[in-house]
């Protein structure tokens, strides 16, 4: 495989894995306003869900449904890199709205 697809495959799973740190800020931000086990078991399950949808259609796009470690290593370093980086910010600016919006 030529190097400049690899990278592509790379920065695109890459992407994936952003979007499902963004996935997971908006399912959380979705199911603040309830506290019940049955709304947070609901979530988790939707987002399980919409993750490996995400995964798979970014593996199946980019990379013709071959699983590679890197692919998976890059998917995976995508979320972290948003669970570190903007998250606390997008939350942090999600609950002063919420706060806003409930007086």
């Amino acid at each position: 495989m030529p190097q400049a697809e690899t990278f592509a495959v790379f920065g695109g799973c890459l992407i994936a894995g952003l979007a499902i740190g963004v996935l997971y800020d908006v399912l959380s931000l979705l199911r603040f306003p309830f506290r019940s086990v049955l709304v947070d078991a609901f979530f988790d399950a939707l987002f399980y869900l919409l993750a490996l949808c995400v995964s798979a259609v970014a593996l199946l796009y980019l990379h013709d449904g071959r699983i590679r470690l890197y692919a998976l290593f890059a998917i995976f370093l995508g979320a972290y890199l948003y669970l570190r980086l903007p998250s606390h910010l997008f939350r942090a600016i999600a609950r002063r709205l919420f706060k806003i919006c409930s007086k």
